[in-house]
């Protein structure tokens, strides 16, 4: 019999964990393998198709060569890549500068310019210098997208900071929460709770939500709901969390 909680060890190991020098260092790394990775197999495909519009072969098959070290590289950079951030951040779906989509737009548009521009057989006909274009727009979309991501994650941030400051924490109970498999680590899904405010109301609030198979409460657990108590069914005002919940980080475990 442990004298330690393992709920409790197992949320400080993932603390400790978070934000570690190695870890970032991990994340340099495999975002750049990605780049690299999505660039060699775009300027690989553009480069084969500048191949069909002519009768000479290149001297050399780098196309290729590009493709079989350029698929592996990006396949295996994006899963690592996905995985070390959750552990720097301590969350699903979070990444601290960008994630492996941006990563992978940006590496294929320098690919594919460079496969466009610098050929083995001279620039490919047709459309195909839509290809650069294309991606490179996709990129600076997919930047800007994550740029906005990011600041409306740090404005609801300062807006829990805030609301736990004036706000209430009470106790509410999970009426609903799917279930998940054997096989599942984890739930990315809609969780319902109830709980009574000031006035004595019954009041339920509808939240999308993550939790890891260790922490994924069951139908009828208590959780803690922070609102506002001069407005309690404002929705936007409310943050659930576990049921010992106290801090900004605490609250914020569970959003997306």
């Amino acid at each position: 019999m442990s004298t330690t909680d393992p709920v409790a060890e197992r949320r400080r190991r993932e603390a400790a964990r978070r934000g570690s020098p190695t870890t970032a260092v991990g994340l340099v790394v495999t975002g750049a393998l990605t780049a690299i990775g999505a660039g060699l197999v775009a300027a690989s495909l553009l480069a084969f198709a500048s191949i069909g519009d002519f009768t000479e072969a290149p001297l050399f098959p780098w196309p290729a060569l590009g493709l079989a070290l350029g698929i592996p590289a990006l396949v295996a950079g994006s899963i690592v890549h996905s995985g070390l951030a959750r552990r720097f951040t301590g969350r699903a779906l979070e990444y601290p500068v960008v994630g492996p989509l941006t990563t992978q737009l940006l590496g294929a548009a320098v690919g594919a310019w460079v496969g466009w521009l610098a050929p083995v057989a001279g620039p490919p006909g047709g459309v195909w210098w839509l290809v650069p274009v294309g991606l490179t727009v996709l990129a600076l979309l997919a930047l800007v997208t994550g740029i906005r991501g990011r600041l409306g994650k740090r404005a609801a941030r300062a807006s829990l900071a805030a609301q736990l400051a004036t706000g209430r924490v009470t106790a509410g109970e999970v009426t609903a929460i799917p279930e998940i498999g054997p096989d599942s680590g984890g739930l990315l899904g809609e969780i319902v709770v109830r709980f009574v405010d000031d006035a004595g109301t019954d009041r339920w609030v509808q939240r999308l939500g993550q939790w890891r198979r260790h922490e994924l409460p069951k139908t009828g657990d208590t959780v803690a709901v922070l609102f506002d108590p001069a407005a309690p069914g404002d929705t936007k005002r409310i943050w659930i969390g576990p049921a010992d919940s106290r801090t900004v980080e605490d609250f914020s475990r569970w959003t997306l």
